[in-house]
């Protein structure tokens, strides 16, 4: 079974589509709903319970969500020196790649990287100069011996011409 463990809500990016852009369409549908926004910051988990959890699932498969999941790596390495699952992935912007040691990154069985196509869609929704630096993270990990899997996640959004993104990031040599 997958369980997501959602590290934080902090991010390092401010991507033009997340929370601040899309809650006020949220708070219109869900308009007859209370709501509580006062999410932790950080959300701590108690590392024999989550062990003991994922060793009576033998097909456990723990992914590290957020926010941003990367912003929190000490917990990151605490949590896979302690818990044994099947697998661990992860769901990181790539951002922050390069501050995990190999060898936990290389522990990863999936690194899902959220890339919205080519340089400057991304960097019109993330932020001038993110592509490249998620590229140049990707590249380092694999330098560095990740074998694991490697997913692009594209947010799309209504004028995004997917045909066109997806076969730019399939057809692209650089990685």
């Amino acid at each position: 079974m997958f369980f997501h463990l959602i590290l934080t809500t902090e991010c390092n990016l401010k991507c033009r589509y997340c929370f601040g852009e899309s809650l006020d369409d949220f708070d219109e549908d869900f308009a007859d709903f209370d709501l509580d926004y006062a999410l932790p910051r950080k959300v701590n988990y108690d590392l024999a319970s989550l062990s003991k959890f994922c060793s009576e699932d033998p097909e456990c498969i723990l992914t590290f969500y957020g926010g941003e999941p990367l912003v929190c790596t000490d917990e990151i390495r605490q949590i896979m020196d302690t818990v044994k699952p099947r697998h661990f992935m992860i769901q990181t912007n790539g951002l922050l790649l390069n501050r995990l040691e190999p060898d936990y990154v290389n522990r990863f069985h999936t690194i899902l990287v959220s890339l919205d196509g080519d340089e400057k869609l991304t960097d019109y929704y993330r932020g001038l100069g993110t592509f490249r630096k998620v590229v140049d993270n990707v590249k380092l990990i694999v330098h560095n011996g990740f074998r694991g899997e490697l997913i692009a996640r594209m947010t799309v959004m209504e004028q995004t011409d997917i045909y066109k993104q997806v076969t730019w990031l399939v057809n692209n040599e650089e990685y």
